[in-house]
Formats: C-alpha cells, structure tokens, sequence
C-alpha cells in the first residue's frame, strides 16, 4: 500500500480500488483532448504540461539545427503583419495628406499614439509605400488628363469652323500649358524619387 493507497494495476482499477491520482488529486494534470474527446486526466510533466502520453516525455528540440528549423516555423513572412487595422487605416489617411489631427479624432486615438506609430519601421514602411503608390496615380491621372486635352485641342485646331483668331488663341494657351506641364511632371518625378530613396 502506497500512503492510503492500493498499487495501481489494471486489475485493481476495475476493482474499483482508488486511483492515486483520483478526482480530488491537486496536482496539475495534462488535460490534452483524448480519444474519446474528453480531457487526459493523467498527471503532467513539469515544464512540459503533458503526461508522457501526450508529449510531456519531449524535450523539443536541442539540436542547432531543429532550434532553427523552430525559429524558422514561428517567423511571420508578409507585408503589413504587425500593423492592425487603425494603424493601416492612419498609413492611407497620411499617405493621402490628411491631417493628424483628424486622424486622430476619425480613429479615436490620441495625437501622440499616431506620432508614436510613425516610429516604427513597419508603420514607416507601409507609409512609403502607400506614398509612392498614390504619387504615381497622380502622375498617372496627370497624364491622361494631358492626353484628353490634346486630344480636345488637336480636334478643334482642325475644325474648320473656327476662325483664325481662336485658334491662335488656343494654340498660344497649350503652349503656356506645356510649359508648366514640364515643371509639374519635373516636380512629381522628382518627389516619386525622392520616396523611393
């Protein structure tokens, strides 16, 4: 007798003879799901937290190469996977130059949470990214609109309606819009570059 207590053998238990590790037992026990669905009620392993039946005899890797193969197996791979939601809703809001201020209030977050957001890499990151993206729409948007207009200008420099004058007129004003076309799409190139840098 083990402190009160039959030794536990196969034939003992469907005696009915107590079991050490009964129902008022105060240990830890291993509780991994069973067969049958129901929690193991076998006492677990320190530090493991399983009985030996269910892995608490493992003592995981030890290996350099199996620590690797762990640490390689718990790395998230992916863009954006340690931002949430608030704080990928800030990068679009700031990308498309709206206010802190507003931001702040729209997401129910304080000024300073948002400028502690944009210290990290992550957050910077996407930031750029969203930038670059909704620069180079502009510049996109830019062109097409360009190309509408001559397009218009083309058109009506052949209608034969028009008398000499208006054409002259519309002629000098695309001219005087080319010119600054230049400079604008000069300055939206060089702020794409700029983030990309």
């Amino acid at each position: 007798m083990l402190g009160g207590f039959k030794k536990t053998t196969k034939r003992n238990l469907l005696k009915g003879i107590p079991w050490r590790f009964g129902p008022n037992w105060p240990g830890k026990r291993c509780e991994a799901k069973t067969r049958k669905g129901t929690p193991c009620q076998r006492p677990a392993k320190l530090p493991v937290g399983r009985c030996r039946l269910h892995g608490g005899a493992s003592t995981g890797p030890r290996t350099e190469e199996g620590l690797k193969r762990l640490a390689d197996s718990k790395t998230k791979h992916g863009r954006f996977t340690k931002l949430n939601e608030k704080q990928l809703i800030a990068v679009h809001l700031l990308a498309s130059g709206v206010k802190a201020s507003v931001i702040a209030k729209k997401l129910g977050i304080r000024e300073e949470t948002l400028s502690r957001w944009k210290q990290i890499d992550e957050f910077k990151e996407a930031l750029e990214d969203a930038t670059e993206a909704i620069l180079r729409e502009i510049d996109e948007t830019h062109k097409n609109l360009l190309i509408s207009s001559q397009n218009v200008i083309n058109e009506a420099l052949n209608n034969e309606d028009l008398d000499l004058f208006k054409k002259a007129s519309l002629a000098l004003r695309y001219l005087s819009l080319i010119k600054g076309k230049d400079d604008i799409t000069q300055k939206s190139s060089d702020n794409l570059f700029r983030h990309t840098l």
